[in-house]
């Protein structure tokens, strides 16, 4: 288990997005470091419905970068959930990403692409 798994950012994560990043993990192993995913790809973790917010609560919560284009996503793994102190802030952080439904997506900044 990674040291991440034992943070308050990784407890907060529904079972959803839980399963989106073991999907997002594993291809980033098996693809080297950065996963570049096709849109059909991540429907294997679920509908839309479920992906955006998921990928919305990753991104905020700092266990991935993610760079959204429009046939392909860039992940990478991030270190910025060692910014989240409590779990008190991790469940705030989390509730805000997946309600901003309407927000344009957050672009990493290129540094945040590189572990």
């Amino acid at each position: 288990m990674s040291e991440s798994h034992e943070s308050p950012a990784y407890r907060v994560l529904r079972a959803s997005s839980r399963r989106l990043l073991q999907f997002i993990e594993h291809e980033i192993e098996r693809q080297g470091g950065v996963a570049m995913l096709y849109n059909d790809q991540l429907a294997v973790c679920g509908s839309r419905r479920i992906l955006r917010p998921g990928m919305r609560e990753l991104h905020a919560l700092g266990l991935v970068a993610h760079q959204r284009g429009c046939k392909c996503s860039i992940i990478t793994l991030s270190e910025r959930w060692r910014d989240v102190n409590s779990t008190k802030q991790a469940i705030a952080i989390s509730a805000t990403a997946r309600e901003n439904r309407h927000a344009a997506p957050v672009r990493p900044q290129h540094a945040d692409l590189h572990p």
